[in-house]
């Protein structure tokens, strides 16, 4: 625990992982939210979307070597640190309607931009379009992301313990 907040809250390591994160609620915590990445020759490809993260005192993402992120929809309020913002990963995190249509070459559609409200901080060395690349798979294309203006009270009903949809 630091800051009377959970740490280690999501660790993708694994190489060649290929992770879909989408509709949770990280709330609370104070680093790693996801940490992805982090050993040289390994990789890892990460899908975040509509994710609320609320309430985190230090980071939400925390990309590493090896990492490829694309975050797309997701709710970030009173973040201190949405991301590290580390160049080892490659992410790419839309916050505007330019960087949105950045993505349909290769997914067929726009991307959705993330909200940061709330004093959220800001989405640093997030705009790699060599981490849109790698999202070919047609989960990805035919993924439904959500406007995130309603993120939170979706993933407020329809996650957590004791919920099962």
């Amino acid at each position: 625990m630091l800051e009377e907040h959970h740490y280690w809250v999501l660790l993708f390591t694994g190489n060649g992982d290929q992770i879909t994160l989408a509709r949770n609620y990280v709330y609370y915590t104070a680093r790693r939210g996801p940490h992805i990445g982090g050993t040289s020759g390994y990789t890892q490809t990460l899908h975040m979307y509509n994710n609320y993260f609320n309430s985190i005192t230090g980071h939400a993402l925390d990309p590493a070597t090896g990492s490829r992120v694309l975050m797309e929809g997701n709710y970030f309020n009173a973040v201190k640190t949405p991301s590290t913002g580390d160049t080892a990963g490659t992410v790419f995190a839309p916050t505007s309607s330019t960087m949105n249509t950045q993505c349909s070459s290769t997914l067929g559609r726009n991307c959705v931009s993330n909200t940061l409200t709330g004093g959220s901080g800001t989405l640093p060395n997030a705009a790699s379009t060599a981490a849109i690349n790698v999202f070919t798979a047609s989960i990805v294309k035919s993924a439904s992301v959500m406007d995130p203006a309603n993120v939170p009270s979706y993933v407020l009903a329809n996650a957590g313990l004791g919920i099962v949809n």
